[in-house]
């Protein structure tokens, strides 16, 4: 995986050589020597989920996942220190993890809400497309006008073929660009597709899995499918891509709020998430939604005018219910 690269620290002038001189109220504020008020990052999300919850999907009769994956592209200003809640209220959790370096393989990490990120706005990047061996795909774009949430800008959606992540073939995001953001490109291979076995040594069946609370006071194994596959032999096969990072994560959802346990793992089919992170979520009560998700996650970095740093995920994913 290519290093996601941090936004260069702004140069500190003399404090008596900008007395001297004056300022210029059209000079950036790193030119300036002040903390600049917000900064920006371009991140695009192209997630594929075994689970047919992505609008527009379906299932074939012999039970295979025909549908479409989910494209997203959000060219974010947020305040500065806030980009971990602003990701959040966009849910764009896998980017989240993918810029935090601190995590290594075999840890975990407990996160409750990060609360309110402050004003965003998404930036207008023109006309957004998906190309592939199976076509292009254009991305419908939204206007936001300022709400509850204080997020306004250009949002863009669109589905993509299921049949990007069986081909394993690379696809490429493409924005036109505007006055707000240079045009910008970036080339992603899909990850193999997920399917999570079982949860706390008990089968999933339909995308479920029945637990008890003392269950969820203990070390709790998850198993999913390799990435390898049989031959016909017999014996394993590499796939023909592989991801950059594999997530476990234990979400506990309420109105409102979302607790998450994190986890980078091997993909070897095989993670027990630790009886003290459990323990760590607090009970949220009755209404709360407890889910665990094995991600697959390939990504690459890119910039663009304007915009700095710029990050394209494409994303594997199954997500269990707890019951």
């Amino acid at each position: 995986m290519r290093p996601f690269l941090p936004l260069l620290s702004s140069l500190t002038l003399p404090a008596m050589l900008v007395a001297c001189t004056g300022s210029d109220p059209d000079a950036p504020d790193s030119e300036l020597g002040l903390e600049p008020a917000s900064e920006a990052v371009a991140v695009a999300a192209l997630t594929w989920r075994n689970d047919g919850l992505v609008a527009g999907s379906a299932r074939s009769p012999g039970g295979a996942t025909t549908g479409s994956g989910l494209a997203q592209l959000y060219v974010i200003e947020h305040a500065v220190g806030q980009r971990a809640a602003a990701l959040e209220l966009l849910s764009l959790p896998s980017a989240v993890l993918v810029l935090d370096t601190s995590l290594g393989v075999g840890e975990c990490r407990v996160d409750r809400p990060r609360g309110d990120p402050g004003p965003i706005v998404l930036r207008d990047a023109g006309e957004v497309a998906v190309e592939g061996e199976l076509g292009v795909s254009v991305l419908d774009s939204s206007w936001l006008p300022e709400g509850s949430l204080d997020i306004s800008g250009v949002a863009y959606a669109g589905l993509l073929p299921a049949q990007h992540i069986a081909q394993h073939s690379p696809i490429e995001l493409i924005a036109d660009g505007s006055a707000d953001v240079g045009p910008f490109s970036v080339t992603l291979a899909p990850p193999p597709l997920v399917r999570v076995l079982s949860v706390g040594r008990h089968e999933v069946l339909d995308h479920r899995v029945r637990l008890d609370e003392r269950e969820l006071t203990q070390h709790l194994d998850v198993v999913w499918e390799s990435p390898a596959g049989p031959s016909a032999g017999g014996e394993a096969v590499a796939p023909p891509a592989s991801a950059d990072l594999t997530l476990v994560v234990f979400e506990r959802r309420t109105f409102g709020a979302t607790w998450t346990i994190s986890c980078v793992a091997e993909d070897d089919g095989h993670f027990t998430i630790p009886a003290g992170a459990l323990l760590a979520l607090p009970d949220l009560g009755a209404d709360r939604t407890d889910s665990v998700l094995v991600r697959r996650v390939s990504s690459a970095s890119f910039s663009a005018r304007h915009v700095p740093e710029g990050m394209a995920l494409a994303v594997s994913e199954d997500q269990v219910y707890v019951e």
